[in-house]
């Protein structure tokens, strides 16, 4: 517990989300393009360094949609990269709105990466580079599914390289009351156009949530909201997307 006190002082006193994004001072656009990140996307667990680099289970992301911050499930099933676009990504994936399930496919395109954000970990000698990447993403839900449409808008995902120099998920942060990662924010739109609604989710915390989520220490939904979806979020969700109807 001492040791978990100490991070969240020395994190809360160093960051605030502005900050932090002007603290990257090296360009590596170019550099990313090598790696393969899909696996920063996917992942299910988040390595925590300052634990002797003990895996914990990552939840399920938290998304609203619309002006009534309706929840909004996703989950990527397999993302992979293009050959002939080294920035590019080929996304498989799943929607659910209420009882709605809608499969989707689509593209996910990095547009900025940089790095160069050392971070060190109290109660230890060790010190970790850290980086984020901006970029777009557009999603098409089947059309043969029922209130199917377009999710496009921009993204941004935290990493850091570990003590091998592979590139892993940033849960550098994680006990720090404002951590998320794996951001995206955007707009959901119907085929036929005539709807447009804002559509948000993330690790941790929403992107764009002001007003609804009022969690200090931890994402929580405004007691408002609550009938929209969010009566047990912070319970296990099933697997909702392995097997269903349409």
């Amino acid at each position: 517990m001492k040791k978990i006190v100490f991070v969240i002082i020395l994190f809360l006193s160093s960051f605030s989300y502005s900050q932090e994004m002007k603290n990257y001072p090296i360009n590596y656009y170019e550099e990313i393009g090598e790696y393969d990140i899909s696996k920063l996307f996917i992942s299910d667990s988040i390595i925590i360094e300052h634990e002797g680099g003990v895996k914990q289970n990552k939840p399920q992301p938290l998304g609203f949609i619309g002006e009534e911050y309706q929840r909004f499930y996703i989950q990527f099933l397999s993302i992979a990269k293009q050959i002939k676009y080294k920035h590019k990504y080929f996304v498989r994936g799943k929607t659910r709105v209420k009882d709605n399930i809608c499969d989707f496919e689509g593209e996910i395109n990095i547009e900025e990466c940089k790095t160069g954000n050392m971070i060190w970990i109290l109660d230890s000698i060790d010190k970790f580079d850290t980086g984020y990447m901006k970029g777009s993403y557009q999603f098409m839900e089947n059309k043969e599914c029922h209130h199917s449409g377009i999710l496009e808008g921009e993204f941004l995902i935290k990493f850091y390289f570990d003590k091998k120099g592979r590139m892993q998920y940033d849960g550098l942060r994680i006990y720090a009351d404002d951590f998320s990662n794996n951001q995206f924010w955007g707009y959901w739109t119907s085929y036929d156009k005539k709807i447009n609604l804002e559509c948000t989710w993330g690790d941790f915390r929403i992107p764009n949530s002001k007003g609804f989520d009022i969690g200090v220490g931890e994402f929580s939904p405004n007691p408002k909201y609550i009938k929209n979806g969010w009566e047990n979020y912070n319970e296990n969700e099933s697997e909702w997307w392995i097997d269903n109807k349409r």
